[in-house]
């Protein structure tokens, strides 16, 4: 019978790069494994149902750990909701344990939970959304300090900030870009929070 002999930290070899791409862990057994069924090809541009599997390794979850599913930032999807069962982009997901389940998706998907709460929310982004959240929302890069000291000029509690160049193929060609995108511009947010006396939840 095998026996997990390691003690301590996860050994470097063991663990998959952060940057610039995750790569899976040497062993699926003890770093848990994921499965995408189907795995035909599927036509362009055809609706499809897919079951993504995640099964924990021994070293399991933190009790506030997540999981997290990246797509490629060029793709014609729409945007993936958890409200209604019979449009696009619907998902669900369940557990065969007792862990408790949170669905969230980052900026816009953040964005709508909150205005569903109740709480009074601006969204900006570099374009203006394809959709309505339910919340207004204003153009604004992370680098034009001046629209956001404007945009947070009003009685705010909290910064939510989810707004990043999210892959290396994205600045490619202007990696500078993507430095003063996700560097200066969450000290920008930092910033503001500081002066306003409120939190940055990142």
């Amino acid at each position: 019978m095998l026996t997990n002999t390691l003690d301590g930290p996860v050994p470097e070899h063991l663990m998959g790069e952060a940057w610039p791409a995750v790569q899976p862990g040497a062993d699926p057994v003890l770093l848990g494994h994921a499965k995408l069924e189907p795995s035909d090809p599927v036509a362009v541009r055809t609706a499809q149902t897919f079951t993504l599997t995640y099964t924990v390794g021994r070293y399991g979850l933190d009790d506030t750990g997540a999981i997290r599913v990246a797509f490629r930032a060029m793709t014609d999807f729409g945007r993936l909701q958890v409200d209604d069962p019979a449009a696009p982009g619907y998902v669900s997901a369940q557990t065969s344990g007792k862990a408790r389940i949170d669905l969230d998706y980052a900026g816009f998907g953040v964005a709508s939970r909150l205005a569903r709460e109740g709480r009074n929310v601006i969204g900006t982004d570099r374009i203006q959304p394809r959709e309505d959240g339910g919340f207004p929302s204003a153009d604004a890069e992370l680098t034009d300090v001046h629209k956001l000291h404007a945009i947070c000029g009003g009685d705010i509690a909290a910064i939510v900030h989810c707004g990043a160049v999210s892959g290396p193929m994205l600045g490619r060609d202007n990696p500078r870009q993507v430095i003063e995108t996700n560097v200066a511009g969450t000290a920008n947010l930092l910033e503001i929070a500081r002066q306003r006396g409120v939190r940055l939840i990142f």
